[in-house]
């Protein structure tokens, strides 16, 4: 699964989150639910994955806060080993330990929310 490019980036993420009001709320489009933190995908370790929350709500700042936050910084694998993100590190949409394949495919803002576009790839 190493480098195929199918989604974006941590820092497409962060350049796109920096430009949008940071008290605008920040949804994915199924369902509505909300970014609820970053954490390494199963689906590569390597690789990061935004959570996401039907009961919370999480606005630009907060999921800028995540993604800064994560440039740099190590996460642990699901199933072992320590990885360094970078600003180049892909990044998936899953909860922790699981993996569906879900890309980010678009990043809009319309009416006052950010709205991550997912699809399924792998």
């Amino acid at each position: 699964m190493v480098g195929i490019v199918e989604t974006v980036t941590l820092g497409e993420i962060i350049d796109w989150l920096e430009c949008l009001p940071p008290e605008d709320e920040v949804v994915f489009d199924f369902c509505r639910a909300s970014p609820s933190g970053i954490d390494s995908s199963r689906g590569d370790y390597a690789e990061l994955a935004l959570k996401y929350s039907f009961e919370q709500t999480a606005t630009v700042r907060d999921v800028l806060q995540w993604c800064k936050g994560a440039v740099g910084a190590t996460f642990f694998g699901y199933k072992g080993g320590d990885y360094t993100m970078t600003r180049d590190t892909q990044v998936w949409v899953d909860q922790w330990g699981e993996w569906t394949g879900t890309a980010i495919y678009s990043m809009d803002h319309d009416y006052g929310q950010a709205v991550i576009g997912t699809k399924r790839v792998r």
